[in-house]
C-alpha cells in the first residue's frame, strides 16, 4: 500500500512539474515582458566552466527539459499538449537578453509562469542561464553572418526573384568582417601589402554585388560574387562556427558552369538548376576568431 501511495505521489508530482513548465512557455514568448533595467544590468558572477555547465544541466533537466526539449528547441515530451508551444530557448529572442534579465524572469516569474526564486537558489538560476546559452553553441562570427546573408541572397536569385533587400543585407554583412591584424613576422612593407590585398578583396566583392541595369544576368552576377568571396576566403581564412563549401557545377548556365557557396547539408542548394554532382573546390572548417579577426587596422 505504501508503494502504491508513493507511485501515485510521484505521478502527481510529475504532472505538477509539467503544468509548471507549460505555464513558463507562453510567458517567455510575451514580447511585453521586459526585465527592469537595473535587473538586466546585473552581472552573472559565474563563468561557463565545465563544472558550472554540468550543474546547470542538472537544473535544466529537472525543471525545463520536459517541455523545452533536450536542446532547448521547445520539443520536449510534454510539448505536444501545449498551446501555445514552449518557447525555443536557443532563439535570438531569448539569447539576445542579458544574463541579468533572464535571471530576473526565472526568479520572479509572471503569471502564469511561477516564480522559481523560491524553488531554486540564486546560484542555480545563474547556472541554468549559462547552460541554456551553451545549448546554442558558440555565437556566430561576422563571417557566419556574411555566409548566412549570402545564402539568403543566393536562394532569392536561384528562385528568379532577386531581392534588393537581401542584397543590401549582404552588403551590410560584408562590412561586419573587419580586417585582421597582419602577422607580426611581416615587415612594414609586407604589412602594407597585406592591407592592400584585404581592401582589394572587399572592393571586388562589393563591385560584383552592386546593382546593375535590368538586362543584367542575375546568375552571372551570382557566379561572379561567389568567385570573389571564395578568393577572399582563400586569402584570409575566415573565422567560422560552421563549415562553408565552395562548389562548382560544370553543367550549369548552359555549359558555362556556375560557382556558389553553401553550408554542408544533406540537400545542397542548386541555384543553377539540375545538373551533375557539384565539385567541391574548397572547404573552410570552423575555427575560433583570434584577436586579429576582431580588430581593424
Amino acid at each position: 500500500m505504501k508503494r502504491l501511495h508513493h507511485d501515485v505521489a510521484r505521478g502527481l508530482l510529475g504532472l505538477a512539474v509539467i503544468a509548471v513548465l507549460a505555464a513558463v512557455a507562453p510567458a517567455q514568448q510575451d514580447p511585453s515582458w521586459i526585465a527592469p533595467a537595473r535587473k538586466a544590468r546585473k552581472k552573472n558572477p559565474l563563468q561557463p566552466t565545465p563544472a558550472v555547465l554540468e550543474a546547470g544541466k542538472k537544473v535544466y533537466e529537472q525543471n525545463c527539459l520536459a517541455c523545452h526539449g533536450e536542446k532547448g528547441h521547445g520539443d520536449g515530451p510534454a510539448a505536444v499538449a501545449l498551446n501555445p508551444p514552449p518557447a525555443t530557448l536557443v532563439s535570438d529572442v531569448v539569447l539576445r537578453q542579458s544574463d541579468g534579465a533572464l535571471h530576473w524572469k526565472i526568479e520572479t516569474g509572471k503569471a502564469p509562469m511561477p516564480a522559481f526564486g523560491g524553488a531554486l537558489t540564486d546560484e542555480q538560476i545563474w547556472q541554468v542561464v549559462l547552460y541554456v546559452r551553451s545549448l546554442a553553441g558558440p555565437p556566430p562570427t561576422p563571417v557566419d553572418r556574411l555566409a548566412s546573408a549570402y545564402g539568403e541572397w543566393r536562394d532569392a536569385v536561384a528562385a528568379g526573384k532577386p531581392s534588393p533587400a537581401k542584397r543590401k543585407a549582404m552588403e551590410a554583412a560584408i562590412g561586419g568582417w573587419r580586417m585582421p591584424k597582419a602577422p607580426k613576422t611581416l615587415d612594414e612593407e609586407a604589412k602594407e601589402a597585406w592591407r592592400r590585398r584585404w581592401t582589394a578583396h572587399v572592393s571586388a566583392v562589393r563591385q560584383a554585388l552592386a546593382p546593375a541595369a535590368k538586362e543584367d544576368d542575375p546568375l552571372a552576377r551570382l557566379d561572379l560574387v561567389s568567385q570573389r568571396l571564395a578568393a577572399w576566403f582563400q586569402d584570409f581564412p575566415p573565422p567560422l562556427t560552421r563549415p562553408v563549401l565552395y562548389l562548382f557545377d560544370p553543367e550549369a548556365r548552359k555549359g558555362l558552369g556556375g560557382h556558389w557557396l553553401a553550408r554542408p547539408a544533406k540537400a545542397l542548394p542548386r541555384p543553377y538548376g539540375p545538373g551533375g554532382d557539384p565539385q567541391v573546390l574548397a572547404r573552410w572548417d570552423p575555427r575560433p576568431a583570434d584577436d586579429g579577426d576582431a580588430t581593424a587596422n
